[in-house]
């Protein structure tokens, strides 16, 4: 498999480019490291996975502090210290949806630590 894909992307020289883009790479390897990184070849695994990572974009390190994110004071008071903007609006919404309420936050909250656990 190349990476035709590439071709958007800003790599130092139009050479560096070419380079990567005519770097072939055999799906076996593909798969092994997909199986290494999301825990299993599963998508739903995968998801799992990256929704637990977009806890940590949103909340930082307090993403580990469960008890902290099912407080709904802690919550008001650390999005009004720190508002969702940037690339975090794209991961609260992935998370979380357009406007969601405390209680289905909290919600959503446990159900991706629920299914990203082993």
């Amino acid at each position: 498999m190349n990476r035709e894909w590439l071709v958007l992307a800003d790599l130092p020289s139009p050479t560096d480019l070419q380079n990567q883009i005519n770097k072939a790479y055999e799906v076996k390897n593909l798969k092994k490291i997909w199986s290494l990184t999301f825990r299993g070849r599963q998508l739903s695994k995968a998801k799992a996975f990256l929704r637990l990572r977009m806890l940590f974009m949103i909340f930082g390190s307090d993403a580990v502090l469960k008890d902290k994110l099912f407080d709904n004071g802690n919550l008001v008071e650390f999005f009004k210290e720190f508002p969702v903007s940037d690339e975090r609006v794209w991961a609260f919404e992935i998370c979380f949806g357009t406007n969601p309420n405390l209680l289905s936050m909290k919600e959503k909250i446990r159900d991706i630590f629920k299914q990203a656990s082993p």
